[in-house]
């Protein structure tokens, strides 16, 4: 896990110049938004940082009525930045989460996010049983057919997460957070709330979107959240997408499953591409 620095919030960003063998950032200041444009307010905007020597995220600021964050940098030291990504939440509303680069080279060290953060509507299952037995797996359905296959709720840490499963198919064309996606990009992608690690990982069943024939194989992909890892333990970078496992359309030709062993490990954003 990444160290937290309290950063600035929106107490103001202090310009204090220096230099360093990086890009010298100072803060970010932007927008935060649904996919029409309405600001969302009380978002939690997290700006993580790596430094030459170093990986933190400081503590996230919440969005103001119109959606407008600042994010200072705090620490002198931490503003020497080799990379940086925005990971944005809502907690208080069914979102999933975002994560997107930052362009190199700020403007005298401060970011100003030309472009909104658009964060996407999710939805609940259209059934979800009680976490009780714990121990007990089941199968979460969403109204789309998305299913999380065998799901135990104690894979998830908090009982309050599990209670607020949502998940929705969203079209990402021309959304940052496809900056890192693999090369030929992703046929399908849904977004999956609350953002949470699944401990040893859950099968997912998809609903066949894109009309691939019965038995076409697909390649399966999850998104990096703060602390993401693939079997093994390879960590995924935030925002940047990965494959995880493999899938394969069933015989009627409705449903891509899972193939034996491939678990999406954290409960953010996936995807599947044909081979």
């Amino acid at each position: 896990m990444p160290v937290v620095d309290p950063g600035d919030g929106h107490a103001g960003i202090d310009s204090t110049p220096g230099m360093c063998g990086a890009d010298w950032v100072i803060g970010v200041t932007g927008r935060v938004t649904d996919p029409s444009g309405n600001g969302l307010a009380g978002a939690r905007t997290q700006l993580c940082i790596t430094t030459p020597t170093n990986y933190l995220c400081l503590s996230p600021p919440t969005t103001n009525e119109s959606g407008d964050f600042d994010i200072g940098i705090g620490d002198l030291s931490a503003r020497c930045v080799v990379w940086s990504v925005m990971r944005t939440t809502l907690y208080t509303d069914r979102y999933a989460s975002s994560y997107c680069d930052l362009d190199p080279m700020p403007t005298d060290g401060l970011h100003v996010m030309d472009d909104p953060i658009i964060m996407h509507p999710v939805v609940p299952p259209t059934c979800l049983p009680g976490r009780e037995p714990e121990d007990q797996a089941r199968t979460i359905t969403f109204g789309d057919g998305l299913a999380l296959v065998d799901l135990v709720p104690e894979q998830i840490a908090n009982a309050s997460y599990y209670l607020e499963l949502a998940a929705a198919q969203v079209d990402l064309t021309g959304s940052c957070m496809l900056d890192h996606a693999p090369s030929g990009g992703l046929d399908a992608t849904w977004g999956l709330r609350p953002d949470v690690n699944v401990d040893e990982g859950v099968a997912v069943r998809f609903p066949n979107v894109t009309s691939l024939a019965p038995g076409a194989r697909v390649d399966l992909y999850v998104m990096g959240g703060l602390s993401t890892n693939l079997r093994g333990d390879t960590p995924v970078e935030e925002g940047h997408w990965a494959q995880y496992g493999t899938g394969t359309v069933n015989a009627e030709g409705t449903f891509i499953d899972s193939d034996e062993g491939s678990l999406l490990p954290t409960l953010n954003w996936v995807g599947y591409q044909a081979q």
